[in-house]
């Protein structure tokens, strides 16, 4: 089921911040969604990924970033081109709490960059007005599974 969606500039914190402050509260103990999965489809750049609540506690979440097509830059890793060494097609990050989900969103963001993006970046500062053309711009549709029961 939709909850809601949030969007802005990847690098502005508010904006980040608001979206994982939805993230975690929107299944919590007065929430419409109390104990009820959530996730987040992230579209950025270009692409998705997928975001997994996993609620450990009533206090405790980690967070799963799931990218079905990685690249090397976002791995941190390069690959060469042959059959002798695994080239990895998906990756999951897991995520122990919000400041590091917000650090791997951050990074997963900076890794998309060009250096067109960066020059971009550096010479105009966000504007809501010119979001569509702005490298920064990403939106998140967060979604409610079934009902979980905590024990």
């Amino acid at each position: 089921q939709f909850v809601t969606v949030c969007g802005g500039d990847v690098l502005d914190d508010t904006h980040l911040s608001h979206f994982i402050d939805e993230l975690k509260h929107q299944n919590g103990p007065n929430a419409n969604y109390c104990g009820r999965k959530l996730a987040a489809s992230f579209f950025f750049h270009e692409h998705v990924v997928a975001i997994l609540k996993l609620q450990r506690s009533p206090t405790e979440a980690w967070y799963d970033l799931i990218d079905s097509l990685p690249k090397q830059e976002t791995l941190g890793k390069k690959f060469k081109d042959s059959y002798d060494e695994f080239i990895p097609n998906t990756s999951r990050i897991r995520c122990m709490g919000e400041e590091s989900l917000k650090a791997a969103l951050r990074w997963y963001a900076c890794s998309r960059f060009t250096e067109e993006n960066m020059a971009y970046i550096d010479r105009y500062d966000w504007d809501d007005a010119y979001a569509d053309y702005d490298p920064r711009v990403f939106q998140a549709y967060l979604w409610a599974g079934h009902e979980i029961v905590m024990t």
